[in-house]
């Protein structure tokens, strides 16, 4: 590549990051996620070296600020800069598959359950079923954190979204019990209208395999057609039953993300 060509790309690139306070709370560490690689070049060796050119000065730049880890987020499909993450030592941790239905999820009622609104009172019993039925997130994954803290994380999630960062929270009751929830937002989308999103959804493992889940996605999905808005929702990839689960309620793959980290002390 001419000299001037390097130049130009080093100029047009850079790694936009941001501490993340939440993350940061739940590991007792210094968190921030790198939220974008910007580098003037599609042509896929031009695009690795410019990427590993950007984290050789942005890894001692971390280390320098006392920041524990980083994490990133990035498209399946962008193959140069996650070998550039890997051979700068992130390390992948999970891949995350992200669905999208357009119309209302229109399937029949079949765990008996009663799918309520969230009122205060349920707030315990919802951070006991998130504190011990999440085994596949980015938490749990990662081996540098302790399932007990990854566990908390799940509790503290459900915290945030019954106190406000959930647009709509729905329970799901058996003989009087919680014993699933669903809490789901809207934000914008990239052609600028709006996207029902599914932040957290979970069910007592005693009463999985119920249709609970189902119905809750029900709720969620009837929720936001009143206002117009399609459903977006995320798993892992390795969760093959919320994968099935959301195929089978009419979701459709429509992107693929690995989710890397690296630490930069013990």
């Amino acid at each position: 590549m001419p000299k001037d060509m390097k130049k130009k790309y080093s100029q047009n690139s850079k790694i936009v990051y941001s501490l993340q306070p939440w993350e940061s709370d739940i590991l007792n560490k210094k968190i921030i996620k790198i939220n974008k690689f910007f580098i003037a070049t599609e042509e896929k060796e031009d695009r690795y070296n410019s990427a590993l050119r950007l984290l050789k000065r942005f890894i001692p730049l971390a280390k320098k600020r006392n920041f524990h880890a980083a994490y990133i987020r990035v498209n399946e499909i962008d193959i140069p800069v996650i070998h550039a993450l890997e051979t700068s030592g992130f390390l992948t941790i999970e891949s995350l598959l992200t669905f999208y239905c357009p119309k209302e999820i229109k399937v029949k009622a079949l765990s008996g359950c009663d799918i309520v609104d969230y009122q205060d009172k349920y707030l315990t019993s919802l951070r006991d079923i998130a504190s011990r039925n999440f085994k596949y997130s980015r938490f749990h994954a990662d081996p540098r954190v302790s399932k007990e803290r990854a566990d908390l994380s799940r509790a503290e999630w459900v915290t945030n979204a019954c106190n406000g960062r959930a647009e709509k929270v729905f329970v799901a009751k058996k003989r009087g019990k919680a014993v699933g929830f669903v809490a789901c937002r809207s934000e914008l989308n990239p052609k600028g209208g709006r996207t029902g999103i599914i932040d957290l959804i979970a069910v007592d493992s005693n009463f999985q395999r119920q249709g609970i889940a189902s119905d809750l996605m029900k709720a969620a999905s009837k929720y936001y057609h009143r206002k117009n808005l399609g459903l977006t929702v995320g798993t892992q990839a390795k969760n093959i039953p919320s994968v099935n689960l959301y195929t089978r309620l009419g979701f459709q793959l429509t992107r693929s993300e690995l989710t890397l980290v690296r630490y930069f002390r013990k």
